[in-house]
């Protein structure tokens, strides 16, 4: 009887550590950042980050220019796309044709109500008229963005330039 006891808890115990183990080398690490371009900074649109083997791991980018995700260790050229039409609709109150009105005459920069962008004061005409992203960053081969994920790395930060 005591010998069945010690297999089956050999047996037990082997079962969980291939449970364990199966996972190792998969696990996700997270990176954040700030998008920015000619120091401005990007309150939509999206990055994304493609590996060495093709797969894309896009993710959003928040009203504060910042943007958090989890990816696999690895090297990655990185996109960064403006917003969608679909999300643009979003933004806006959903619809087509929507858009977002104009501030009434003498009001300037205000707090975000929702709390998104922290300590940060938005102008309301810097939200009808979004920092352009230029072309050349929206194809990870052409932006000449890349980056080592290691799970170890400080913040990525993503500044782009208009020209040049």
């Amino acid at each position: 009887m005591g010998t069945s006891a010690v297999r089956l808890a050999a047996a037990a115990l082997s079962v969980m550590a291939a449970v364990l183990l199966s996972g190792c080398g998969k696990g996700k690490v997270p990176l954040t950042g700030k998008v920015t371009v000619d120091e401005k900074v990007v309150r939509a649109g999206q990055v994304t980050f493609v590996g060495s083997d093709g797969k894309k791991h896009p993710t959003v980018i928040g009203m504060d220019g910042t943007y958090s995700i989890e990816i696999p260790p690895g090297k990655y050229k990185v996109a960064v796309e403006p917003p969608g039409e679909s999300l643009k609709a979003k933004m806006v109150g959903g619809g087509s044709g929507g858009s977002i009105p104009n501030p009434p005459k003498g009001v300037g920069p205000m707090k975000d109500p929702t709390g998104q962008v922290k300590g940060e004061s938005v102008d309301p005409k810097e939200l009808q008229n979004p920092v352009p992203i230029p072309v050349r960053y929206r194809n990870a081969d052409s932006s000449g963005l890349e980056v080592t994920v290691t799970g170890s790395e400080e913040p990525f930060n993503i500044s782009m330039k208009a020209k040049g």
